[in-house]
């Protein structure tokens, strides 16, 4: 876990996962997924928290998005999703 950025409870991560994907993703098709740990440090520079892959994952399945292929023992998986970035800190 970063060092500077605060610790949060996983439902307190996935709340904020949830919250960026709202508002910012998009379905795809598997040939141009996102994985999930590229998608962490977007949405932890957005909420200015700590957000962890798993918790991201567990975001995008609760809002309807595929996972494509098999999820890795890390947590970590690619996404049938793509998310437009914020310009700034909306937090």
């Amino acid at each position: 876990m970063p060092l500077d950025l605060p610790y949060r409870s996983f439902d307190e991560q996935l709340a904020d996962g949830r919250a960026f994907l709202a508002l910012y993703a998009r379905p795809t098709g598997a040939s141009r997924a996102l994985g999930s740990y590229t998608l962490k440090h977007v949405i932890q520079a957005w909420a200015g928290r700590y957000v962890s892959s798993t918790a991201v994952v567990e975001a995008a399945r609760l809002a309807g998005y595929g996972t494509v292929g098999t999820p890795t023992r890390a947590g970590n998986a690619w996404l049938a999703l793509a998310v437009r970035r914020p310009r700034t800190s909306l937090r």
